[in-house]
């Protein structure tokens, strides 16, 4: 028997826990493994749009003023020592998979979250190895005119399912590149890719 629960019975779960009900339990009998599918599916279950999130509700209530907001970002490597990037939609130039997190989220689950929700995959083993709160470069103002400033743990994965797509609106384009080659990217994106690598030489933790 697969140590995973079935999608299905995955996304049942979550729908009956969106609607209130937990299935009789106070906390899901899950393994840690299991678990991380299980709050992913409740995810993608609770989440139609940028305006049912957490930050999307927000906005309804302060507009456009500054926000700090909490996330997560990853750097995923093939067997080829690429790197996955996407095109993102709102500043068209390349950045790294990730997300805000949303209400009743770790991190750990808003990263495998927002993988599968942008590029399809499914992260196997991931891994944190920075964080990012420099202001200078953490902070945005989107062509709408909403503004963030983002503390983002980076986490990076070697190992993972399935082949990379556009998964929502949020980008246009997913695809391997090779770090020597990466192409214009968003400035805290590609800080975190160097990051990444200086990382992956020292073993060090890094502040971003």
């Amino acid at each position: 028997m697969s140590a995973m629960l079935p999608l299905a019975t995955e996304y049942c779960a979550a729908i009956q826990f969106r609607n209130g009900r937990n299935l009789g339990m106070r906390k899901p009998l899950l393994t840690s493994e299991q678990s991380i599918h299980f709050y992913t599916a409740i995810g993608r279950a609770l989440m139609a749009s940028f305006a049912d999130s957490y930050v999307g509700q927000l906005r309804r209530v302060v507009g456009c003023r500054l926000l700090l907001v909490p996330g997560a970002r990853i750097v995923i490597e093939n067997s080829k020592a690429e790197v996955l990037l996407q095109k993102r939609s709102d500043f068209d130039v390349w950045g790294l998979p990730g997300g805000n997190a949303e209400e009743g989220e770790n991190l750990e689950v808003t990263i495998a979250r927002e993988v599968t929700e942008e590029t399809g995959l499914e992260l196997v083993e991931y891994k944190p190895f920075g964080f990012g709160c420099d202001p200078l470069i953490e902070t945005f103002t989107f062509p709408n005119g909403d503004r963030c400033q983002y503390f983002v743990l980076s986490y990076f994965s070697r190992s993972f399912r399935g082949v990379p797509r556009v998964g929502d609106d949020e980008s246009t384009a997913v695809r391997w590149f090779s770090v020597e080659a990466l192409p214009p990217m968003l400035p805290n994106m590609l800080k975190s890719v160097k990051a990444y690598l200086e990382f992956s030489r020292s073993g060090e933790f890094q502040m971003i």
